[in-house]
């Protein structure tokens, strides 16, 4: 844990003066649990389900709930998800409907990959009480399943399934199936409009491509998954997201239509997000409801266009959060969420136009969003030394997730032990909302100034092991509010 108050990390143990940082969770006899921390969701009363892989016979793995407020096991009691060692229950949320708690986690990896068959179902009200043993869903109960669920959301008594599933009307499309869901149990029945036709809000095809005004994009970097949340509009509309490649589908979930953003393509376009990336499938809310912050899984194929110190141009890779507004309505669209307007006037680039296109597509006037790849260190530098632009600092985040905080933003990237997906920034990439910048951290020895001449190799990002220099993998992040 990282307390954001001090910027450094929380210790949860000391011994023989030596601080420790790992939060151990223990059973019942007192003892480390085993398993192997995949996931987490977003609990009850600021705390989190910590979800755990531990793939036995009978067992796939198991949630335990714990509180960061404290630092401590809510109970030692666990959700435990059936399954094999080939099951990963990794991706899950945390519903409260009529007094009752529900955990519901789907077969999904934290690291990005293809969703696989299963689905766990479980009302977790009385965990304090006693272990609960989690329902288990796969093809023999519907070929959604079979298909997988790859996002999971819910409204008051509507539980959405996120799905490309051939099942009709979707057929194959990145769709959310609703269903409603057994007080008791939990477990979900899948809402049919009709015999055979299921309810379901249909979105693009998970690899569509999106019309500009100056042509088509096209996808180039299908995501693994879709992308799906809800969140509040300003007007009292509570609003369905769900991300492709390169467009967000925002539906209103009372009347199920999906809003119009009225572009040159056919249909009705979502919102745009071909500045930002490719892969609009993970989604942060900010802590005041204001913004729901967006992370596009790789860049985008439009380029910055930076001029150099010696008169020619250099391309550079285009990567940046997108802000969708929840506080009004666009300005030129009524009705419609649109980009955070602080976030909607910089020229990062400074250039513009078909007259510095490189590539397919040209730099836009405005370079909406916030930076992820450190643009403007790129810009600094082959702005006074032009012959290092193969040399300059980069970041080409793996499967990345965020976790918006009052006033920075947190990524985190999926890499393997020992390495943590996030190249040079090192463990963690923190970025200053007011300054509109990621955060430079001095790492050990290695100054954090040498970015700014060139240096590709150094570490900047915040580090989560102070007592040592290993590198470490992250399998979640998110963020919750201390008292």
């Amino acid at each position: 844990m990282v307390d954001l108050n001090t910027m450094t990390p929380v210790v949860a143990s000391s011994w023989g003066g030596v601080d420790y940082y790992d939060f151990v969770m223990v059973d019942g006899d007192d003892q480390e649990v085993d398993g192997v921390v995949c996931g987490m969701v977003d609990g009850p009363d600021d705390t989190v389900f910590l979800l755990y892989l531990n793939g036995t016979t009978d067992r796939a793995g198991f949630a335990v709930q714990f509180n960061p407020v404290t630092g401590a096991q809510v109970t030692t009691n666990v959700v435990s998800f059936p399954g094999n060692g080939q099951d990963t229950p990794c991706r899950g949320y945390y519903h409260e409907h009529d007094s009752n708690g529900y955990l519901w986690v789907t077969n999904v990896a934290g690291t990005p990959s293809d969703v696989t068959e299963g689905f766990w179902y479980s009302n977790v009200t009385d965990l304090a009480s006693g272990d609960v043993e989690a329902g288990y869903l796969d093809s023999v109960d519907s070929d959604l399943y079979m298909a997988g669920v790859e996002r999971i959301a819910a409204h008051e008594d509507v539980l959405y399934l996120g799905s490309q599933s051939m099942l009709s009307p979707c057929d194959g499309y990145a769709c959310a199936f609703k269903a409603s869901f057994d007080s008791t149990t939990g477990e979900p029945t899948l809402l049919e409009t009709s015999p055979g036709e299921y309810d379901v809000l249909k979105a693009t095809l998970i690899d569509a491509d999106y019309t500009m005004s100056f042509g088509d994009v096209s996808c180039v970097e299908t995501p693994p998954t879709l992308g799906m949340t809800i969140a509040p509009f300003h007007d009292g509309r509570n609003l369905l997201f769900i991300g492709t490649c390169l467009e967000i589908s925002i539906f209103d979930i009372a009347t199920g239509n999906k809003l119009d953003y009225n572009g040159p393509g056919p249909g009705t376009p979502g919102f745009p997000g071909v500045y930002f990336g490719q892969g609009l499938t993970e989604f942060s809310l900010s802590p005041d409801g204001n913004t729901l912050w967006v992370v596009p899984a790789v860049k985008s194929l439009v380029h910055f266009c930076f001029l150099k110190g010696n008169g020619n141009y250099q391309s550079y890779n285009r990567h940046m959060f997108l802000p969708i507004d929840l506080s009004q309505d666009d300005p030129n669209m009524s009705g419609l969420p649109g980009i955070k307007a602080e976030f909607n006037v910089a020229n990062v680039d400074e250039t513009e136009g078909s007259d510095c296109t490189i590539g397919t597509y040209p730099t836009p006037e405005v370079d909406p969003g916030l930076d992820l790849d450190f643009a403007y260190l790129k810009k600094y530098i082959v702005e006074w030394a032009p012959d290092l632009a193969g040399s300059t600092p980069t970041s080409v985040p793996v499967g990345p997730s965020i976790a918006a905080a009052n006033d920075t933003i947190w990524m985190r990237g999926s890499g393997i032990s020992g390495v943590s997906g996030l190249a040079n920034q090192g463990h963690l990439a923190s970025f200053e909302l007011d300054a509109q910048k990621v955060v430079l951290w001095p790492s050990g020895d290695d100054p954090y100034y040498m970015v700014w001449v060139g240096g590709t190799d150094t570490r900047w990002g915040f580090d989560m092991t102070p007592e040592n220099d290993n590198a470490i993998n992250s399998e979640a992040i998110m963020y919750v509010s201390m008292p």
